[in-house]
């Protein structure tokens, strides 16, 4: 739930700087111990009620074993008896979301809000100056914002772009009818957007669910492409030339129509002879084989992709 304009920036820039944070992939996450009752506790909980703090510190203070760490229980009982005190027996306000006019529930409210003071969380409930969201109006503006912050960055890094690569890339814009925005990395699934590498070059995609029907011919322009996720739309073909990339790490061809004969075996192998890493399978028809036993929603090696397509053929 979104308490006001200034919390909610706070929030959103804490949260992207949690998930883009490349030092977490360093990062030793144990679970510790709480201090009242001895229950497990894990980072993520402990850094949401500490963000405010900052995340190295968070991460040193984890660590530091001399910390008390406490569990989500214990920590919403403390919490449950400091807000009694700050109501001292005042009803609570009937409150509605401000964008959809859901009722919102207190519990709600105050459990949404690990970093708020009891305090601040009365005051803030109570008050008649503030509006708030719920939780689902509060996702969709964070999410909304933050694409919009990803489309100012995107404006700023194509000019890194060479021609050919930057014609490339307006052209498919201009094909979804929608601005693409700067990724700082390119998930497995469900991103949308693209990636410029430090020397100037697409090197990650992403059309998730744009509805394509087939594969855009100005991804041959990206030459230096290692990502590719064309996952959630409506391929039936996959074009002979996504073997040619050097670069090519994974392709996400993940929840479409059923991709005809175009890819055959062999290509296929020829991709795996060049060593090209991933090749992301599920929910999808080649040709005629179906593939749904082959571990769904996994990545599955090309080596054993092409193995068990090899046993296939032989039968």
């Amino acid at each position: 739930m979104l308490l006001s304009s200034t919390q909610h920036e706070k929030e959103r820039k804490d949260l992207d700087e949690f998930e883009d944070n490349s030092s977490l992939t360093d990062f030793k996450i144990e679970k510790r111990k709480c201090f009242f009752c001895e229950e497990k506790v894990n980072f993520w909980f402990y850094y949401r009620i500490n963000r405010s703090l900052g995340l190295e510190f968070v991460k040193q203070s984890w660590n530091n074993i001399n910390t008390p760490i406490i569990c989500k229980s214990c920590f919403n009982n403390l919490k449950v008896r400091n807000i009694k005190k700050y109501l001292n027996q005042k009803p609570i306000r009937n409150r509605t979301c401000y964008q959809c006019h859901q009722e919102l529930t207190f519990y709600e409210f105050w459990t949404s809000n690990y970093d708020m003071s009891p305090k601040d969380i009365v005051n803030t409930w109570q008050s008649k100056h503030v509006e708030l969201l719920c939780c689902s109006c509060h996702s969709e503006m964070v999410r909304n914002e933050k694409i919009k912050n990803q489309i100012n960055k995107a404006r700023e890094i194509k000019t890194l772009l060479n021609s050919s690569e930057l014609e490339a890339l307006e052209s498919i814009e201009k094909q979804l009818g929608i601005p693409l925005p700067s990724l700082s990395h390119v998930n497995y699934f469900g991103s949308l957007g693209f990636k410029v590498s430090n020397e100037g070059h697409v090197s990650g995609l992403s059309l998730s669910s744009c509805e394509l029907a087939h594969v855009p011919l100005e991804i041959q322009q990206f030459n230096h492409l290692a990502c590719l996720d064309l996952s959630n739309n409506q391929l039936r073909t996959f074009p002979d030339w996504i073997q040619n990339f050097p670069s090519l790490e994974w392709i996400n061809i993940y929840n479409n129509e059923e991709i005809e004969n175009s890819v055959k075996l062999k290509e296929i192998s020829d991709i795996q002879e060049k060593k090209r890493g991933f090749l992301i399978i599920s929910k999808n028809h080649y040709g005629n084989y179906d593939n749904s036993e082959y571990l769904l929603g996994t990545l599955i090696k090309l080596s054993q992709f092409v193995e068990k397509k090899k046993l296939i053929s032989e039968d």
